[in-house]
């Protein structure tokens, strides 16, 4: 049977919290979050249009869901295949509770009894009762050592799923959305290969590994990358740049971009023009546009349209190693996360010297300047 539902919008000018952009404009992958809805709902051969309130519905069956929520093509296509098999009951969709949701699906309520049920639903207004529906989920889990000094649980989850959706209510939503979609590059390869045949002869950091990596590779045009860079699993845009001895793995490179020399970039999204500087380390990160980083690490962080960040000492852990904390456009919500690094507002400079807490965000156009006992502007009191 196929399914000639409409599908709705429900368009409240929403804003990224702190950052301002309009929601729908918000980089998914490179795509505005909006153009990312209507491509999934069209490949679903359902038609998309934008509500201001649910008063404009005039059909009495409809899938409806809000501008700020991101969705997998295979999360979408599941809820079509759950309309078309179960009765006509109005519902609302969910996700259970596992390590990749814990990790990537940040909580967009204080009502922890909301953190995984989402507001996308379908409608019949023949019916009075909402029936919650929990879609199944494939994971790919991995797990990577890490020191217990940083997480008691010695290791970091970088597992990979398929199916899931982000309400996005702070721009910490949107880096984690984006990790979590670069990083399913690697299930179609994980697909084609027997999980047991991988764990005997293709472990993480094997030979083989690395060499299949390699076939995710997808370079633009003029791209110049230096013999001596590694580069393994990356989507790079068109007249990118990769000097020597760099590193880079499982990321996605805007165009126009530029990484100097010794410089390891790995499981990050970059946008168009960004600039890194000599030396420097860039892991799980995200950046808009035109972005400037010097003298890192930086780590679990996003940067904003145009930022420049000068050797900041970016933190991304407490050290009493509790769960962070972060703003949201429903005040301070838990992260989930005993790792996370900064949010940079858009045209925000950072000078050298600064630290920065983990899970706060830099607000946009502010210029913080280096601390003023770091600075030596006069010799007069040497000579």
């Amino acid at each position: 049977m196929n399914l000639t539902l409409p599908v709705y919008r429900l368009c409240a000018d929403t804003k990224l919290f702190s950052f301002d952009d309009k929601i729908s404009d918000v980089p998914i992958l490179s795509t505005p979050l909006g153009s990312w809805q209507q491509k999934i709902v069209n490949l679903a051969g359902l038609e998309l249009f934008d509500i201001k309130s649910i008063n404009e519905v005039k059909e009495d069956q409809y899938i409806i869901f809000d501008e700020n929520l991101f969705f997998t093509e295979k999360f979408f296509f599941l809820i079509i295949n759950k309309i078309k098999a179960e009765d006509k009951k109005n519902k609302r969709f969910c996700l259970k509770t596992n390590d990749f949701n814990k990790t990537y699906i940040f909580d967009h309520s204080q009502d922890k009894f909301e953190e995984l049920k989402f507001n996308i639903y379908y409608k019949n207004k023949q019916s009075d009762s909402v029936e919650e529906v929990y879609l199944d989920q494939i994971t790919f889990d991995h797990y990577i050592q890490i020191p217990k000094q940083l997480d008691r649980s010695g290791q970091m989850y970088h597992g990979q799923c398929e199916v899931f959706a982000v309400t996005i209510i702070s721009p910490f939503h949107l880096l984690y959305t984006n990790l979590a979609l670069n990083f399913n590059r690697t299930i179609k390869l994980q697909k084609a290969i027997p999980k047991w045949f991988a764990k005997k002869y293709i472990p993480v950091g094997s030979k083989f590994f690395y060499k299949s990596l390699k076939r995710l590779n997808r370079f633009g045009k003029n791209c110049r990358i230096h013999p001596t860079a590694v580069v393994e699993g990356c989507v790079l845009g068109d007249n990118v740049q990769i000097g020597a001895n760099c590193v880079v793995r499982l990321s996605c490179i805007g165009s126009n971009s530029t990484l100097e020399e010794n410089i390891t970039l790995t499981y990050s999204v970059l946008g168009e023009g960004c600039y890194i500087a000599n030396g420097n380390i860039v892991n799980l990160c995200m950046c808009y546009e035109n972005v400037f980083l010097i003298h890192g690490p930086y780590q679990f962080s996003l940067f904003g349209r145009s930022v420049a960040v000068m050797a900041v000492i970016n933190c991304d852990f407490r050290l009493d190693q509790k769960k962070i904390r972060i703003m949201s456009s429903v005040g301070l919500i838990d992260s989930k996360q005993s790792l996370l690094g900064i949010c940079y507002g858009h045209e925000s400079v950072v000078g050298g010297g600064n630290i920065i807490a983990p899970g706060r965000i830099v607000p946009n156009n502010i210029k913080i300047p280096p601390p003023n006992e770091i600075i030596i502007s006069k010799f007069d009191e040497f000579l």
